[in-house]
């Protein structure tokens, strides 16, 4: 007989899908949808139970619903069907507008703290559905193999909240109203340009974002609400209108960078700005392997400022002052010396912010820093994410920034007439002909095939043709 049952799971994955759904969702709520829903009726909306069924409770018969008793009524209007008679109402929930209703319920049931007050407004609750459900329901968030709407669970779930019960708006009103309806990268949605001017309300701005979640592309405004409220949230002054402006500006080019802000919410508007301004000249510049080279050195040293600053180890009085230092060391970048004193200028600066240390190699400095701020209780969890970390490196056959840094600092020397140290460019060669040079994971066949046409990856193929022993021993 099991053997039966899994054969029947095999050739009908709707039922499989169910199965599945039943399994995730709230057992007594399962096992009364199984009894009063016929098992037929039950396989037409199996995909949207299995996305959204597992928030689905039932208590003494009558659905739990998001909010509380006193959106009862709102749940009904919706549905069309009373939270009171149970198994009726989610199976109406699952059947209506093709998913988006439970979709809609189940991010609702996701939202906590003052935010779920704001929610269960009975008149919010129905204007943000309406926007999210859109004139069209087809397709539906349940039809694709995986969750179509994610959008939508992250919008819910990110909205800043203030003590008076309103939804708060990074920049105020201006910014938004500007980026529907005059955005300089194009027109997002031709209605909500007409309609944008108009807005009076924090509520019109958040309708036309819940409105967003339909798009399965092109939902940037939606991307750039969620990404500068998460850098406003924690900040003890708001973010002005003119910062907020220019952060919806640089999104589309530059979004990716935000999250160097939420972890630093000491960081002065001056500072965010500065920092915007001083991306574009990376785009510039006709040497892509230099380009390269300049972008990852600023990515590494801002993603380890990033990692202290959460973890700590960067206080957050000294934020914003460290994040000035790197910009400054990350000043010039036009050439391959450049590049590199930049990088050592930036870990420099790192190591500086993080206060003294015994250790004065920047090397075993930095492994400490990113192993971790220990409380006393947990010196010994810290020493062992230490030794892993440390053993790591070393099975890589990566360079010790140490070995790098003293041979920079010889060649320095040698320049000005000191004899050169045959000893010390042995031991990197040796060290450096255990390196493993970075190999394509596709054949020539399939990356010319992806590439459509005879696109080689320069920075890799450089490397690996690059002698690094030879080079030692020619400097």
């Amino acid at each position: 007989m099991e053997g039966a049952f899994i054969n029947i799971l095999l050739e009908n994955p709707v039922m499989a899908r169910l199965c599945v759904a039943l399994d995730k969702m709230h057992r007594p709520t399962a096992l009364a949808l199984r009894e009063k829903i016929d098992s037929e009726r039950l396989l037409d909306f199996a995909n949207v139970l299995d996305f959204f069924g597992g928030n689905f409770e039932l208590k003494d018969g009558k659905a739990v619903v998001p909010g509380g008793s006193k959106v009862r009524g709102a749940w009904e209007k919706l549905v069309r069907v009373s939270p009171d008679q149970g198994a009726e109402f989610l199976q109406r929930l699952a059947e209506l507008d093709d998913g988006w209703m439970a979709s809609y319920y189940d991010s609702m049931w996701r939202v906590q703290g003052l935010e779920a007050e704001y929610f269960s407004n009975p008149a919010r609750l129905e204007r943000f559905y309406m926007a999210v459900r859109g004139k069209v329901t087809s397709p539906g968030p349940g039809r694709p193999i995986f969750r179509a709407n994610s959008d939508l669970m992250l919008l819910a779930t990110r909205f800043d909240v203030r003590s008076n019960g309103q939804a708060h708006l990074p920049g105020g009103m201006e910014p938004w109203r500007k980026l529907f309806a005059t955005h300089p990268h194009g027109e997002y949605d031709g209605r909500l340009a007409k309609a944008a001017p108009n807005w009076t309300q924090p509520d019109d701005v958040i309708e036309a974002v819940f409105g967003m979640c339909r798009k399965m592309v092109e939902n940037e405004p939606l991307q750039m609400f969620i990404a500068v409220t998460n850098i406003d949230r924690a900040r003890a002054k708001p973010l002005s209108a003119e910062t907020v402006d220019k952060l919806l500006l640089a999104f589309t080019l530059f979004g990716d960078q935000f999250s160097l802000f939420n972890d630093a919410p000491t960081l002065s508007e001056e500072t965010i700005v500065a920092y915007l301004d001083s991306l574009p000249r990376f785009n510039k510049g006709r040497n892509l392997v230099r380009r390269s080279d300049a972008i990852g050195t600023h990515q590494a040293v801002f993603g380890l400022w990033q990692i202290l600053v959460r973890q700590g180890q960067i206080p957050a009085a000294d934020a914003d002052r460290s994040f000035r230092a790197l910009m400054a060391a990350m000043q010039q970048m036009d050439s391959e010396q450049a590049i590199f004193e930049a990088g050592r200028a930036g870990v420099k600066a790192l190591l500086e912010a993080t206060g003294p240390a015994e250790d004065a190699s920047p090397q075993n400095r930095l492994i400490e820093l990113l192993a971790g701020n220990p409380n006393p209780s947990e010196r010994g969890v810290h020493e062992e994410i230490l030794q892993t970390l440390t053993r790591r490196f070393a099975t890589q056959r990566l360079v010790s920034i140490k070995d790098v840094f003293d041979l920079a600092d010889h060649l320095e020397r040698v320049s000005r007439g000191e004899s050169f140290n045959v000893a010390m460019a042995n031991r990197l060669a040796s060290r450096i002909s255990e390196v493993h040079l970075p190999r394509s994971s596709l054949s020539s066949e399939e990356s010319n095939a992806f590439s459509q046409g005879g696109w080689i990856e320069k920075h890799i193929q450089r490397q690996r043709s690059l002698n690094l022993s030879r080079a030692v021993d020619k400097a």
